[in-house]
């Protein structure tokens, strides 16, 4: 039974992953025909644009939670 749990509360990290891709590929064809001239190639820098966005936020958010309990963090030997 702990196996269980243990291995039920670690797949629990994949949850915001998995809810973050079903809103990502819902979203593409609006967004495609909202494009001004709808093409391939815009529509891959929109995509990349919008993945650079999303990296530099979670990437701003887990520093700055870093820095924030930077000093209760033990650092091992």
């Amino acid at each position: 039974m702990l196996s269980f749990v243990y291995s039920f509360l670690q797949s629990a990290y994949a949850i915001p992953t998995m809810v973050f891709a079903f809103q990502c590929h819902a979203s593409v064809l609006p967004i495609y025909t909202e494009l001004a001239n709808p093409t391939k190639s815009r529509m891959h820098k929109v995509s990349l644009i919008s993945i650079g966005n999303v990296f530099t936020l979670y990437f701003l958010s887990a520093l700055f939670g870093y820095l924030t309990f930077y000093s209760e963090y033990k650092h091992v030997p």
